[in-house]
């Protein structure tokens, strides 16, 4: 079986840190490595994470990284997230954003079944008080 290496870099999202984090933790694939790279917050989004790893998911304690850094962008986030991938494939999340369940299972089948470099899919843009369903394009 794959490993998937998650990358979410962090800052600035304390109001949406905890859903973010439980939709990663409730995954029905066992082998995954989460990697959060605090790109220097400023607000409580870590220490939240902390708190919700800590009552919750510690038992996945081996499987999380959570790497600090100074402040840099997103893309110096993600490319230090890259630094401490130790997985087969990354999956670049933002975490303002939720995973559903079944989600990794399904990037791994797709993996195992074509032993594809890159996996693509269709997500949902939720913007309360509506949702818009996004179709990638056939590459």
């Amino acid at each position: 079986m794959v490993k998937i290496s998650i990358i979410a870099p962090i800052y600035g999202v304390e109001k949406y840190i905890c859903k973010f984090a439980r939709s990663l933790f409730v995954q029905d694939y066992p082998h995954i490595e989460f990697i959060f790279v605090n790109d220097g917050t400023k607000d409580r989004s870590i220490e939240i994470l902390e708190d919700v790893i800590e009552r919750k998911y510690s038992h996945l304690r081996n499987q999380i990284k959570i790497v600090h850094k100074a402040n840099g962008g997103l893309p110096a986030a993600r490319v230090t997230g890259l630094e401490h991938v130790t997985g087969d494939y990354v999956y670049h999340v933002d975490s303002d954003d939720w995973v559903e369940r079944d989600s990794i299972t399904k990037i791994a089948a797709k993996i195992e079944e074509t032993n594809a470099d890159v996996i693509y899919f269709n997500h949902v843009k939720d913007y309360p008080p509506k949702s818009k369903y996004k179709r990638e394009r056939v590459y």
